[in-house]
């Protein structure tokens, strides 16, 4: 594991750029709670790679860009080592937003090969009214040479495969060692605490433990036991 890298997550407002993290991070569900636009948050995550390292990543979660604010920010840039753009498959627009976004991209990092991911969030709800075509979405990432993922927040394994690519693409020349099925998160850097998640093989068994807490799990179900 070499150098920390910095991925920008950046999206439409209430594509589910949050939702996605906290899954990931934390197997946490926020269907239910009550959105509040995020302004800037920051986590951090050890993730496996496809040959088998682990990378530790820096993830800035943005505030969600509008019809009148359609650009990132240019310190993102400056900091930015990849990119994971989201849109909702439900919103027309959020798809818009994203193109806008990578044609910025393109002019702050002179069409250099920056690693970038393409979410395609709230795929559990794909063919509403006004929502976007998985079509039309392969077609333009074809002609940017970036691939789709079509994901949720219900269905967490659906995140693996693209944040495992993106953490192959950070650093390609790490050294190789055999693959396992770990998939190796910590917590968000706002909480102070160094938690880490690992899935073992063969028993399934995840254990960790953190200044704040200690977290017990399986393949499906995680536990939260707060520290004594």
């Amino acid at each position: 594991m070499g150098r920390t890298s910095r991925v920008v997550v950046a999206g439409a407002r209430q594509c589910g750029k949050t939702s996605i993290l906290e899954k990931a991070i934390y197997a946490n569900s926020t269907a239910e709670k009550q959105y509040i636009p995020t302004v800037e948050d920051t986590y951090v995550g050890i993730v496996e790679t496809e040959r088998g390292t682990r990378e530790k990543l820096r993830f800035y979660d943005t505030a969600g860009l509008d019809a009148q604010h359609r650009n990132l920010p240019q310190h993102y840039h400056a900091l930015a080592d990849g990119y994971v753009l989201v849109y909702s498959v439900t919103d027309s627009l959020s798809f818009q937003l994203l193109t806008d976004m990578k044609k910025d991209i393109d002019r702050h990092k002179e069409k250099k090969d920056v690693p970038i991911i393409i979410l395609g969030n709230k795929s559990d709800l794909a063919g509403s009214s006004g929502g976007v075509d998985e079509a039309t979405a392969e077609r333009w990432a074809a002609g940017e040479r970036l691939r789709v993922w079509q994901v949720n927040t219900v269905d967490r394994n659906l995140l693996l495969e693209p944040f495992m690519n993106l953490a192959s693409r950070l650093n390609p020349s790490s050294p190789t060692r055999p693959p396992s099925l770990s998939f190796i998160w910590a917590a968000r850097t706002r909480t102070e605490a160094a938690m880490e998640v690992r899935d073992m093989r063969p028993s399934g068994i995840i254990w960790t433990c953190a200044s704040h807490a200690c977290l017990l799990a399986t393949h499906s179900n995680l536990h939260i036991i707060l520290a004594s």
